[in-house]
Formats: C-alpha cells, structure tokens, sequence
C-alpha cells in the first residue's frame, strides 16, 4: 500500500523482504538468466503479506515484480531500496539491449560485410568528441567559426569514420541506413544521421590532416574494430536509457564476450585502453591543438 503523499506504509520487514527480492532479480540478470527466469526464490510464508502487486507468484516461488511503480511504493528516505528498485529497471533494459548484441553477433556471422557497417557507426559516435576537444586556434585555422565547429562535427563524423574504416571496406551511407533501419525498430528515438555539409567537412578534414591520421590507424584493425564495436553499443545502450554504472559494466561484458573476442586477439579493455594511449601519443605528432583522449577512447570508464 501506497499513502496519499506518496510515501511507502510498509512495514521494515516488508521493505527488507523486498530489498532481498530484488537483489536476487539483479544477480539472475548479472548471470545472464532471462527475465522470465529472473529473481525466483521459493516462497516459505515470509512473503504472505506482501500484495501481489509488488511480487509475483508461481508454483511456490515468489519474485519482485520488477516495475516503475516500485519507485514510487518505497520510501523515500530508504537510498538503499531506491537504488535497488532503480537497478531492477535498468536491468530490463540490460535485457533488450542485451538481444540487441545477440542478434548482431548472429548477423555478423552471416554477413561479415556489416561488421563494418555497425563499426562506422560505433566510430562516428566516438568522433563526435572532436566537437569540444580542439583548440580555437585549430578551429580558426580551418576557416570555421566555433559555432560553425560545434554544428558541423556532428555531422562530419560519420564522413570521418566512413574514410577510417575504408582500408578494410568500402561502407556506403546507405548502408548506415539500411542498418539503422533494422534497429530503429528496438528504440523510442532514431540513431542520429544528418546530411553533412561538404565544404564545411572538407575544412575539418584538412585542419585535422585527416588523411594522415587514417593512414597512422589503419596500422590499428583490432583497436578500430574494438572502439567501433563498443561505440556501437553504447550508442544501442543510450538509447535504451541504460543508466547505471553495474547495467553498463554488463553490457560491457557481453559485448566483449559475444562480439569482439570473436573478432579480435585483445584480451580486454584495459588493453585497448593501453593501446589507445599509445596512439594517441603518435597522433600528437600529426596534428596539434587535438586532445586526442578526449576523443579516442572507451566509451565506459
């Protein structure tokens, strides 16, 4: 039961049963059990007098019923069990974003083609970081205002990594359509994707002496191919509306698990996060007025 102002009437051990329901709910998704299989315990009479509403029933077992609603049921001052309810509902959503990778690993194994395609994607996600880490100097030199900068990276972005992945395939735009298309369908707003402008892309280009960068990563398959994979999903899980920091370190997991160690010979992330470091080094070389750790870089962490 739920009093007129909002606050919860249950009882401290009512709260404590459902605190125990719900980490047990976290912990199933943590291992990977679905969400019809998540969170049951049998039930032995300790939870006769909570509502049903609350939990669900079955055979003797009992779970939380993991919903918006618990927000609102639980107090407000117990910041234990509005984490734990928060987390319940991150948790589907660790679940959708989770079929999500599932889908694409199968995928890729039938057509190697789109690997590449969700890559550039991922990249151009990653590269939007070019927007806030140059210097005005670099942004004046290129002929653009900052205004101009800010509106335009965006954009150019996926023209940038389009070049980048271009030593390995030859991705075409449409292509990016055609697979934002297919996962358009797994979220409430669109993976973003503006018309560039093509002097102003040009300008960027050149101010960042893309061509010698490309040329300085295509030395780089597996960190490109890593970055852009996680990029991606990233991009799938913010779209989610994937919140927490234990929803994204399992979806960091997965990822890792089920795309890029079938891909790659790195180990895990701390190694792309080493490597980046050393490339990012090299490009300091290439081109001044970058910070370059802003840009290239894991998207969790």
């Amino acid at each position: 039961m739920v009093a007129v102002d909002g606050s919860s009437s249950l009882s401290d051990e009512q709260i404590g049963l459902l605190k125990k329901l719900m980490r047990r709910f976290i912990s199933d998704i943590e291992e990977g059990i679905t969400i019809s299989d998540a969170g049951w315990i049998v039930d032995k009479g300790e939870y006769r007098k909570l509502a049903h509403g609350i939990i669900e029933r079955k055979q003797g077992m009992v779970r939380i019923n993991p919903r918006e609603d618990l927000l609102f049921i639980l107090p407000r001052s117990d910041e234990e069990a509005k984490w734990l309810a928060g987390l319940c509902l991150d948790m589907l959503k660790v679940d959708e974003v989770r079929k999500i990778i599932l889908g694409l690993a199968k995928k890729f194994e039938e057509n190697a083609r789109l690997k590449w395609v969700a890559i550039a994607i991922g990249l151009a996600s990653m590269l939007r970081g070019l927007s806030t880490q140059v210097t005005t100097e670099l942004v004046f030199n290129a002929g653009l205002s900052a205004v101009d900068w800010h509106r335009e990276i965006p954009r150019a972005s996926v023209e940038l990594a389009l070049e980048l992945v271009g030593e390995w395939c030859d991705v075409k735009p449409e292509e990016l359509d055609k697979l934002r298309k297919l996962l358009n369908n797994n979220f409430s707003s669109k993976i973003p994707y503006i018309e560039s402008n093509s002097k102003a892309v040009e300008k960027i280009k050149r101010a960042l002496r893309w061509n010698r960068v490309v040329l300085s990563l295509n030395r780089e398959e597996e960190i490109v191919t890593a970055l852009g994979i996680l990029w991606f999903i990233d991009l799938c899980s913010t779209l989610k509306g994937v919140e927490y920091p234990e929803s994204i370190s399992i979806i960091s997991k997965e990822t890792w698990r089920l795309l890029i160690s079938k891909m790659v010979r790195l180990h895990s992330e701390r190694e792309v996060a080493e490597r980046v470091r050393e490339i990012c080094s090299k490009l300091r070389n290439i081109v001044e007025g970058v910070c370059w750790e802003g840009v290239i870089r894991l998207p969790w962490g």
